[in-house]
């Protein structure tokens, strides 16, 4: 499995509250007596689970786009592309439920010819529940290609950002809008795609809002949270592996 964006995402498995500290317990750092805080962080966590989800059929993309590549890529037999129409397509299941990615990849003339430093295109994805009709998230992103990195892992960089609102609902009352995104990927390391990444969130689930902003360090693949609920401040730290967390207060 290709450590991606917070996304162990293609296997099938049940997600728990961001991390648990132990089998009964809510996230380590949590107060117990505030069941609102733990709802909220599942929220959260539900919320970037689908986003990894976007970001790693993007990678699966970049592959299939970059005909340069000298060692040859297999893509998950659940990814397509369309060549002519630039439409894409992936799943994975998410807490039982197959989920389905599907976007349009332009201007094809851009990336008709493979991937080459300077290109601007854009990926417009939507998330929806297999069988049903009704989204659980979409959005836009815009991706340039940055050239080669520097020696000694010399590579091609990628930049994505968002170009118009992303939203997530994972269920019931939660909802999710994303107020800027931004990572950037070096598709052809595996193992080691992401190279550094920045997401500011806000989550709304019925009056109750968190803010938060998530920020990777791709060395150590390790993310941290700073979130505001109810005037309080936390600071979480997440293994980006197993999704264990360990929050403080502010």
């Amino acid at each position: 499995m290709r450590r991606l964006l917070l996304a162990p995402i293609v296997v099938f498995f049940v997600v728990s509250p961001l991390a648990c500290s132990g089998d009964d317990g809510p996230p380590s750092g949590l107060p117990t007596v505030d069941p609102d805080l733990v709802a909220m962080v599942d929220c959260v966590q539900e919320a970037i689970i689908h986003l990894g989800l976007v970001v790693e059929t993007s990678i699966h993309l970049f592959h299939e786009l970059d005909t340069g590549e000298r060692t040859p890529y297999t893509p998950p037999i659940q990814f397509g592309y369309e060549e002519s129409t630039g439409e894409f397509s992936n799943w994975a299941t998410l807490n039982g439920v197959v989920t389905n990615i599907d976007g349009t990849v332009a201007p094809l003339e851009v990336v008709a010819d493979g991937l080459q430093q300077d290109d601007v295109f854009s990926l417009e994805w939507w998330l929806e529940p297999d069988g049903s009709l009704d989204r659980v998230g979409e959005g836009a992103f815009s991706v340039v290609h940055l050239g080669l990195t520097t020696l000694p892992d010399q590579t091609e960089a990628m930049r994505i950002t968002m170009s118009t609102d992303i939203w997530v609902d994972t269920g019931g009352t939660c909802h999710t809008d994303v107020n800027s995104f931004g990572i950037s990927v070096r598709h052809l390391i595996n193992d080691a795609e992401l190279s550094a990444g920045l997401m500011e969130f806000t989550t709304i689930s019925d009056t109750q809002i968190l803010t938060g902003l998530l920020s990777i360090d791709a060395l150590t693949y390790t993310g941290t949270i700073n979130a505001t609920f109810k005037g309080n401040t936390y600071s979480c730290e997440v293994d980006l592996d197993t999704y264990d967390v360990s929050c403080v207060p502010g």
